[in-house]
C-alpha cells in the first residue's frame, strides 16, 4: 500500500520510525515515504529470511549500533533496489486477492470483515477502503498503535483485537463471526492447522478467504508436511511447538467443502506479482457459501 499521497506529516513520520524501532511495522508491504518502506517480499522471493524488513537509508547510526533488532530489520542498501521491486511485486498481489474478493462477492459494502492473524492490518484496511462496514483485525501481537496511525492515515475505523489464538483448545477469545473472514500466511504457522481452518470456518457467514503455504502433491493427494517447530513458539511444548507446516491444495480443497462451502475459487497466479517460484509454494481460495 502505497502511502506516500497521503503527505504524511512530521509526526506521522515519527511515529512510524518509532513503530519501526519497536518491530510493530515491517513484515507488511507498506510505503510512507520515497525513503522508507516496510514489507518482506525480498525475504519471499530470495529466500532469505533476516535480510531485512524496511528500507530506511536515513536511520540513525546510533540506533542501528544500539539495537542488534533493529540492524536485523534495517536492510543493507546495496539489496535496495531489489527490496523495492519485490515489495512492489507483493503490493499488487495482495491487491489482486482482494479485487477477486471483491469480484466474486460483488461488493464489501454493508459486509463485516475479519482479519485473523492480522498483523499491521493490511488486508482489514484494504476491506475497509472498500466500504465494509464492520472491519475487526485479531493478532497475538499488540498493534494497536500500528493501527491507529493507518487508521488515521487513511481516514478508517478498522478494529483491533489483541488476541493470541488458543492452539490447545482452538479459539481466538474475543472473536465475532463475519460476513468474511480473511487468513493469509496463518495456517502455515499452526501446529494442527485443520483445527484452525475449522474455527476460521465457523466464523465465517458468507466467505472465507485463505492462503497458506502448500506441499508440493498430487491431485487429490491430502497431506500435511511439518517442517520447523519453535523459531517463533520457543517455549512450546509438543504438540503445539511446530511453526511451519505446509498444507496440500487439494487437503484445504477439501476441508473447504467439508465446511459447507459450495463456491471454492483458486488464487491463480499472474504476471506482474510475486514470482511464479514463490507462488508456487502457496496455495489458496476464496470460499463463498
Amino acid at each position: 500500500m502505497d502511502l506516500r499521497s497521503r503527505q504524511l506529516s512530521e509526526r506521522q513520520l515519527a511515529t512510524t520510525q518509532k513503530l519501526i524501532f519497536d518491530g510493530l511495522l515491517g513484515y507488511q508491504p507498506f510505503i510512507f515515504h520515497d525513503n522508507l518502506e516496510t514489507g518482506v517480499g525480498y525475504e519471499f522471493e530470495y529466500d532469505a529470511e533476516g535480510a531485512g524488513l524496511a528500507y530506511w537509508p536515513s536511520c540513525p547510526q546510533e540506533q542501528l549500533d544500539k539495537s542488534p533488532e533493529l540492524r536485523r530489520l534495517i536492510i543493507d542498501p546495496k539489496i535496495a533496489e531489489d527490496f523495492r521491486n519485490a515489495n512492489r511485486r507483493l503490493r499488487i498481489t495482495y491487491t489482486r486477492f482482494m479485487e477477486m474478493i471483491v469480484e466474486k462477492l460483488g461488493s464489501l459494502k454493508g459486509l463485516s470483515v475479519a482479519d485473523v492473524g492480522c498483523n499491521t492490518g493490511y488486508f482489514a484496511q484494504m476491506a475497509a477502503q472498500r466500504g465494509a462496514a464492520k472491519v475487526r483485525a485479531y493478532d497475538a501481537v499488540n498493534y494497536s498503535p500500528s493501527f491507529q496511525l493507518l487508521n488515521e492515515i487513511l481516514g478508517t475505523k478498522v478494529e483491533f483485537v489483541h488476541s493470541a489464538y488458543e492452539q490447545k483448545t482452538a479459539t481466538l477469545p474475543g472473536a465475532e463471526p463475519a460476513d468474511l473472514v480473511i487468513s493469509v500466511a496463518v495456517l502455515c504457522h499452526m501446529s494442527e492447522p485443520l483445527r484452525h481452518l475449522a474455527l476460521l470456518g465457523s466464523l465465517a457467514k458468507k466467505a472465507l478467504f485463505v492462503w497458506t503455504l502448500a506441499v508440493p502433491s498430487q491431485p487429490e493427494e491430502k497431506l500435511v508436511r511439518y517442517r520447523a517447530a519453535n523459531r517463533y513458539y520457543v517455549d512450546a511444548q509438543f504438540p503445539h511447538s511446530f511453526d511451519l507446516v505446509e498444507m496440500s491444495a487439494p487437503l484445504l480443497e477439501f476441508s473447504l467443502r467439508s465446511m459447507g462451502f459450495k463456491e471454492l475459487h483458486p488464487v491463480i497466479w499472474r504476471e506482474g506479482g510475486i514470482t511464479r517460484k514463490v507462488d508456487e509454494t502457496f496455495c489458496g481460495f476464496l470460499a463463498i457459501r
